[in-house]
């Protein structure tokens, strides 16, 4: 896939009940097989606007929830509202599990919004690593600029008063 670049032309809504990311499927093997192009949305917008959720129990070591999974490419150019629920649970006894609008990012995020609506949440469960976030789960490696995460207050406040954390 490195070498692609795909580029949006219009807004997309995904309201599909389950949907692959880009990137991070395991190739059956068990190694992880990342999103490595280039995907340019052009400044239009996509919307999750049913669940994200991904439930692995295979000989997966990482699971990723999200619009992409791992990142080694380019994502940028776009704004994305999260309207509803992105969960990655992975069930291998030693498994990881990382969720967000990028479940992993290790390649290149530039000029990229990220919308949460009031009814929306990101969670992962896994026995080894769990990662969530509105925008990554994890960026170990990789290059952001120009990223934005912008929440509605009253969802900050809400959430801070249910778990102390905001």
């Amino acid at each position: 896939m490195s070498g692609l670049v795909f580029y949006q032309t219009t807004d997309i809504v995904i309201s599909q009940d389950k949907f692959a990311a880009l990137g991070g499927q395991a190739d059956g093997l068990g190694n992880v097989i990342p999103f490595s192009a280039v995907y340019d949305g052009s400044g239009k917008k996509i919307t999750l606007d049913k669940g994200f959720v991904i439930s692995e129990d295979s000989i997966a070591v990482n699971v990723y929830a999200g619009l992409f999974g791992m990142v080694t490419g380019t994502v940028k150019n776009m704004i994305v509202y999260i309207q509803s629920d992105i969960s990655a649970t992975n069930l291998n006894s030693s498994g990881n599990a990382y969720a967000g609008f990028i479940g992993q990012n290790l390649g290149t995020v530039d000029n990229v919004s990220v919308v949460v609506g009031l009814s929306a949440s990101v969670k992962a469960q896994a026995a080894g690593v769990s990662k969530a976030g509105a925008f990554f789960g994890a960026s170990t490696s990789g290059r952001v600029s120009k990223a934005w995460v912008l929440v509605p207050t009253q969802k900050v406040v809400e959430d801070w008063f249910k778990t102390g954390e905001g």
